[in-house]
């Protein structure tokens, strides 16, 4: 009986240690420390919001090409287009990583909140994805696909 006890009350203490975090992650908050493909994505936007622009283009490649519903857009275009967004928050979830030897696809659900030139940005959630590439010079963006949700 002893040694049932000693086994439930074993297990019950794993148990409840598999699912209460010992330690908070914390967010990255520098691009050197990404460990992910995710928080790539999330340093992007960051950078963003904040309007960090000479760090923000230190990881778009020259070759960087975006898509959107508007039509296609080089490195310059696409930066003159985030300069003008205000961003007060932003949300990426269902975000989906697909690694491919030194590149990898982030597939995320993408909420932003604030302007662009002045309108309120649109709340519906898009489809995003950024093809990231890690080089000599660290990981870079070089694509980036913005598309509406099917049914908005």
């Amino acid at each position: 009986m002893r040694i049932v006890s000693t086994g439930a009350l074993v297990t019950a203490l794993f148990l409840a240690g598999c699912s209460v975090p010992v330690w908070r992650q914390s967010a990255v908050r520098h691009w050197p420390q990404a460990t992910g493909a995710e928080q790539l994505e999330r340093l992007f936007w960051d950078d963003v919001k904040a309007k960090r622009w000479p760090e923000l283009e230190k990881h778009m490649a020259a070759t960087y090409v975006a898509v959107t519903a508007a039509g296609r857009f080089d490195r310059a275009q696409t930066l003159d287009h985030l300069k003008a967004l205000e961003l007060s928050a932003y949300t990426l979830s269902d975000c989906d990583v697909q690694p491919n030897g030194r590149d990898a696809t982030v597939s995320c659900r993408l909420a932003l909140q604030g302007t662009s030139g002045g309108l309120p940005i649109p709340s519906t959630p898009l489809r995003s994805m950024t093809i990231w590439q890690n080089g000599s010079h660290g990981w870079m963006a070089i694509a980036h696909s913005r598309v509406a949700e099917a049914g908005h």
